[in-house]
């Protein structure tokens, strides 16, 4: 209908797939961009320009090509500071990053560290655990991984895509393992950075699971602050003192979901 919006993310148009120039900085890269005084997440600033430029340049063929002024619909980008994005260019403020960097979970008992991996989800892959005593969250979704390749085509070793779908994947309740870092005491993740492998991050990397996972997260930080006992119970604890029945009651009480 005319005067309506849509806020676009599409594969075959303004996804940047492209190895060169490599997003991620490493430490030498990192050095000589001045990241050490001036951190800007370890990413390239020019890898980042490129992904502005490949979306606008989408922008431009879609307003040209697949415009139909015969519907009343002619297409036109909102820029500008009074955009309803609020950037001098329309495009979003941040940009959407598929894979970021994960944290390695804490586990509760024995293991040296902990992560969700590929047959913790698949059906037909044996070895899967089974995390309901302490799901958080809830996540389902394709295995979907979008591959990158390098401009001149040399190879980079990853798949163009990789998908498994919904009917070969289990539903999977999030443990709260998969929230609590090694080494840090203190902190939940509330996103997608959880502890998964890059498999199982072809999953869990979707909106609703980052909504579940974030919704669990204040809800845990709100249950420590409120009914964790002792008062000074750390996310790390909540497994070892037996505690997670109490936590999980607590989170249906809000209204969160963490079993099918």
């Amino acid at each position: 209908m005319p005067g309506e919006m849509t806020l676009v993310n599409w594969n075959q148009g303004n996804d940047w797939t492209l190895v060169d120039d490599p997003l991620i900085l490493t430490d030498e890269t990192i050095d000589a961009a001045g990241q050490r005084q001036n951190w800007m997440g370890g990413l390239s600033v020019k890898a980042l320009m490129n992904a502005e430029n490949h979306a606008l340049r989408f922008a431009e063929w879609l307003m040209d090509t697949q415009a139909q002024p015969q519907l009343g619909l002619p297409l036109s980008f909102l820029s500008g500071v009074e955009s309803p994005l609020g950037t001098q260019s329309g495009l979003s403020m941040f940009p959407y990053i598929r894979e970021g960097r994960r944290i390695i979970g804490r586990p509760a008992y024995g293991q040296s560290e902990f992560m969700i991996h590929e047959a913790d989800l698949r059906v037909d892959i044996p070895g899967g655990r089974d995390f309901r005593s302490t799901a958080v969250g809830l996540a389902h979704y394709d295995i979907d991984i979008h591959g990158c390749r390098y401009r001149n085509w040399r190879p980079s070793f990853e798949a163009s895509g990789a998908g498994t779908k919904e009917y070969r994947v289990n539903p999977l309740p999030m443990p709260l393992e998969a929230l609590v870092p090694i080494g840090v005491d203190n902190l939940l993740i509330g996103g997608k950075s959880l502890a998964v492998s890059h498999i199982a991050n072809a999953m869990t990397r979707v909106h609703p699971v980052e909504w579940s996972v974030g919704g669990a997260a204040g809800a845990i930080a709100s249950w420590l602050i409120h009914h964790g006992q002792p008062a000074d119970l750390t996310p790390a604890q909540i497994i070892v003192t037996a505690q997670v029945a109490d936590l999980q009651a607590y989170l249906t009480t809000q209204g969160l979901r963490y079993e099918c």
